[in-house]
């Protein structure tokens, strides 16, 4: 008499249920060998598709938001020596900065300093309407989907990374529905250039169990109060001088964030930081440059920013040769 197993196998076998899930699942692993280096939907995905395909040997590192992005590309063709330009958003947090240093050493060796483009680096919890796209669809190594599991203590936020990394298809299903003319068009909707760490935009709910979870295991910090602690402690393990750049702001903006541009807490913080880690230096306040500089309020226009590349370029070499072991 044959088994249930053995009913149960022919059964699946005949239906053919076990062929479309052998199909399904080589189509998956074809699309992800294919699919990665073939859509970009942003910088956030050709930074991460570079590091996984080159190597770089440069004695700066420059990471942060879409300012220090535009400050990175024009300092490089000033000074096409001086850094690896790396900035992306700030709609990343510190969280996905602080993987984008750890995938960088990877695979390359240590740089001498790393520039830190960030506004406020303890300000930040996953929950952005855009951190779907920039954090849950592009950071998907098993141990960054359980360090952003551990911290955030969402299931639903996790299954969610989990099905972005076991269904390429789903992970870039925009993209593939744009280059299939009879497929309906549905977007992930993308971040505008963000530059500082009070973003706009709507924010997801936590569930009560998420804020008992953040609770345990965050106290009264936040998810980027944590992850910048672990990018400055492995800047200090591996001798990299970090060198942290609130954005230039235009002079409005100064005159609405109050005395010290409301950074007095921020600098608190950084300073306390800085007794426990040596290498971390950061500048208390953002220079500050007239409205008609910026395209959005918060963006420079391009043609400003040689000038303010220029500007840049100096501060860094003066701060940096201030430094007892020099860059």
């Amino acid at each position: 008499m044959r088994s249930r197993l053995s009913i149960f196998s022919s059964r699946l076998i005949r239906s053919g249920l076990l062929a479309t899930l052998i199909a399904v699942v080589a189509a998956e692993w074809q699309f992800g060998r294919v699919l990665p280096g073939h859509y970009f939907r942003h910088e956030v995905d050709e930074i991460l598709y570079q590091l996984d395909h080159r190597r770089y040997d440069d004695r700066i590192l420059s990471l942060g938001n879409s300012v220090g992005r535009q400050m990175d590309i024009a300092i490089k063709r000033l000074d096409r020596k001086m850094l690896r330009p790396m900035s992306s958003n700030a709609a990343i947090e510190m969280t996905g900065q602080y993987f984008l240093l750890r995938r960088y050493l990877e695979r390359n060796p240590a740089p001498e300093a790393l520039i830190l483009w960030v506004d406020d680096p303890f300000q930040g919890n996953l929950r952005l309407v855009y951190t779907q796209n920039y954090i849950q669809r592009c950071f998907l190594r098993w141990r960054e989907i359980g360090q952003i599991a551990w911290w955030k203590g969402s299931p639903t936020f996790t299954a969610e990374m989990i099905a972005y990394r076991w269904l390429p298809s789903f992970r870039f299903r925009s993209d593939i529905q744009k280059d299939v003319p009879f497929l309906g068009v549905s977007e992930i909707g993308l971040a505008p250039q963000v530059a500082f760490g009070n973003q706009s935009g709507a924010v997801s709910s936590r569930s009560a169990f998420s804020r008992w979870w953040q609770r345990r295991v965050l106290g009264d910090r936040s998810i980027s109060s944590v992850a910048f602690e672990r990018l400055v402690e492995l800047c200090q393990t591996r001798g990299i001088e970090l060198y942290l750049i609130p954005a230039p702001i235009a002079e409005s903006v100064a005159e609405s964030r109050g005395p010290m541009q409301g950074r007095a807490e921020i600098n608190e913080r950084l300073a306390a930081l800085q007794r426990r880690f040596s290498v971390l230096h950061f500048m208390p306040e953002s220079r500050v440059y007239p409205d008609d500089e910026f395209r959005d309020g918060t963006h420079f226009k391009d043609s400003y920013l040689s000038a303010r590349a220029r500007d840049y370029h100096t501060l860094l070499k003066e701060w940096m040769a201030d430094d007892s072991d020099g860059i």
